[in-house]
């Protein structure tokens, strides 16, 4: 998850986390602040 920071970041990232691993999605979560675009584009990068 990436983005401003937010007191609702942790609950919505647990969210997500459970929601896709109970469809059966293996999940590598973690919380990386900043700019979504940029976090998105360096890590397809990597």
């Amino acid at each position: 998850m990436s983005g401003k920071e937010s007191q609702d970041a942790a609950t919505q990232f647990d969210w997500a986390k459970t929601t896709l691993e109970a469809a059966g999605f293996a999940v590598t979560a973690s919380l990386i602040p900043g700019d979504a675009e940029t976090i998105i584009a360096k890590t397809v990068k990597e």
